[in-house]
């Protein structure tokens, strides 16, 4: 967590180097009529002459041995900067057990402890140790980091202050962070740990490093006035971009929230942006909110930044502010963002404004989109609008062109929304081929054993069976679906109202409204499960409890078929001519029209001979 591998790589490989070095070339021979002498006889001896030829091929096998284990070492250190720490702590296994290097088994043990490789750092130390019988500094730095471990035998009588006495400035911050590091794997730190490394961090009080294990320590142990004072000197660190100050942060405010936002509410100070940050992330967990939108606008009037502003978008989103000011802090984020910040912000501002139906707001930001890294985010983004406005040819052609994409990740959508938003698309425009293709890959998923892929596949076969009128078949898959997603309010509303929507309930409408019930319970403002919850109640003969849910939904969601729902509540409480104008408007709206004009003609609004269309489920 707060180790960052590349360190100290120079003085390694130089120290390396002398270790592993050789002569380069063997000491000169001596003449063949010249004799050494022995200490006990005065009789002359021939030393063996070693052939030239034979001395050079030495040589240079030394040489070029000591060049592969130097690379081997260079290599291992550039595939652990790229995230592939097993393969690097392979290779220092290796050279390890070739040069019995000190300086080798120092770094596999470090490697080993940032992976949580405890038993392999274990092994290399004992090495180390049969090696190196009378242990150095270094062999003490690490004895006494091993002893911070909970199942660790390894018992050290050093003070970790007069072991950091001994070391250069590039050990003193290994062994604070390597410190830091380890302590998720103490149930609860000894106070005599966090007295030496805090009686040791006063001694380098220009290290960041120190502060780190500092804080985190202190934290632990309860000891909030250490903590404060060590995240006061890493506030004010120039370098704020160092990765283990970041990592203090998270683990304050996974662990210690509380503590974390005491320093807040105590520093009067400007922050650095990732403080900033932190500060926001924490008094949300704590639940402070409105505090945590008012902190960020303090700050936009100190510094303003694009992230600032969008976290201010996002908080006041969250706090359900005026619209206008949420689009004001988006579009300022958007203009005082770089290249690809602005398609960051423009990709957020875009699905937002999809997720509350405004069209041609959603279209004018997808358009902003012009960062190579978003581009499949840009094209997923794309169709999903056109989905949302039943465009669904055209939904199609976007989405074969996501799918001809090389990298299937963008930042937003990866490989399975991809999928899904395809499927729905053509399940929408072709449902037989959907319907071809989804047994396909549903028995293609089910041969790989990957149950919560499967279980998505379910769900939008399910609801192709239910758009085909199969509704046995699509109750069957959103069942498994819904057995796969015990905890999920769609899963519930989906089953339950595919429920309802057969031509026969059977024995089903109980189970029905309590899946739709408790969906409610979990998600009250969805607009889809106010629907369905309300329509429920009608089919269960309650009107005047149906009414209000219908509202809401239509209130804040114009659809079709909701206004088909609520029009026919208020149809059959007596206000017939409310019931019309709800009509009427919802034939002008998107949604399940076909719905609405059959229930239009069931009660005498439209012409006897209106064709009558297929009611269908809800989605």
């Amino acid at each position: 967590m707060f180790l960052n591998a590349s360190h100290k790589l120079r003085t390694l490989v130089f120290s390396l180097a002398l270790a592993f070095a050789v002569p380069a070339y063997a000491a000169p021979e001596q003449p063949a009529d010249q004799s050494s002498f022995s200490s006990d006889s005065a009789q002359p001896k021939k030393r063996r002459r070693i052939p030239l030829d034979e001395m050079e091929r030495a040589r240079r096998e030394a040489v070029s041995e000591r060049a592969s284990r130097i690379f081997s070492l260079l290599s291992a250190e550039m595939i652990l900067s790229e995230g592939q720490g097993y393969p690097a702590l392979q290779v220092y296994a290796d050279t390890l057990k070739k040069t019995r290097s000190p300086e080798v088994a120092e770094r596999a043990v470090e490697i080993a402890l940032s992976l949580n490789q405890i038993r392999q750092a274990q092994n290399f130390y004992a090495s180390w140790k049969a090696f190196e019988p009378e242990a150095g500094n270094a062999q003490k730095r690490t004895q006494w980091l091993l002893a911070l471990l909970p199942e660790s035998r390894i018992e050290t009588s050093g003070n970790l202050k007069n072991l950091l006495d001994k070391a250069d400035e590039e050990d003193i911050k290994r062994t604070f962070l390597l410190a830091a590091q380890m302590i998720f794997r103490q149930p609860k730190p000894s106070e005599n740990t966090a007295a030496q490394i805090h009686q040791a961090a006063k001694q380098y009080p220009d290290l960041a490093e120190a502060a780190v294990a500092d804080a985190v320590y202190s934290a632990e142990t309860g000891n909030s006035k250490n903590v404060q004072a060590a995240l006061q000197r890493l506030a004010a660190e120039k370098a704020q971009n160092l990765y283990p100050t970041h990592s203090t942060l998270r683990f304050l405010t996974l662990r210690h929230p509380e503590t974390l936002a005491a320093f807040f509410d105590t520093h009067n100070a400007p922050l650095p942006p990732a403080w900033a940050k932190a500060e926001t992330a924490v008094l949300l967990k704590l639940g402070r909110v409105e505090q945590a939108y008012e902190r960020r606008l303090t700050r936009l009037q100190e510094q303003a930044a694009s992230e600032d502003y969008l976290e201010a978008a996002i908080l006041a989103e969250r706090l359900q502010k005026d619209k206008p000011a949420i689009k004001h802090y988006l579009q300022k984020a958007f203009e005082t963002g770089s290249g690809e910040q602005k398609s960051q912000v423009a990709a957020m501002a875009a699905i937002r404004a999809i997720d509350q139906r405004s069209y041609t707001e959603a279209a004018q930001w997808a358009g902003k989109i012009d960062s190579p890294a978003y581009r499949y985010d840009r094209l997923l983004i794309q169709a999903n609008l056109e989905v949302a406005q039943k465009q669904f040819a055209q939904a199609l052609k976007t989405i074969r062109l996501a799918k001809q994409s090389a990298d299937k990740q963008g930042r937003f959508f990866g490989e399975s929304d991809e999928q899904r938003i395809y499927l729905y698309t053509l399940s929408m425009q072709l449902p037989q081929q959907a319907l071809a293709e989804l047994n396909t890959l549903a028995a293609k998923t089910k041969k790989q054993g990957n149950e919560q892929q499967l279980a998505e596949i379910y769900y939008q076969r399910g609801l192709v069976h239910e758009r085909l009128g199969r509704y046995a078949a699509a109750i069957a898959d959103l069942r498994a679906y819904y057995a796969a997603n015990p905890d999920s309010a769609s899963a519930m509303n989906a089953l339950g109202y595919t429920l309802l929507s057969q031509p026969q309930l059977q024995n089903t409408p109980d189970e029905a409204f309590t899946l739709i019930q408790t969906a409610y319970n979990l998600s009250p403002q969805s607009e889809e499960i106010n629907d369905s919850l309300g329509w429920a109640y009608y089919l269960k003969g309650d009107t005047a409890a149906a009414l209000p849910y219908l509202q809401y939904a239509y209130r804040h969601y114009q659809d079709a078929e909701i206004a088909a729902h609520l029009g026919e509540v208020l149809w059959q409480s007596g206000e017939q001519e409310q019931a019309k104008q709800v009509w009427q408007q919802g034939l002008k709206l998107q949604g399940n029209t076909e719905l609405l004009k059959n229930t239009m003609k069931k009660f005498g609004v439209l012409p006897i001979n209106a064709e009558p269309k297929r009611k269908t489920g809800k989605r």
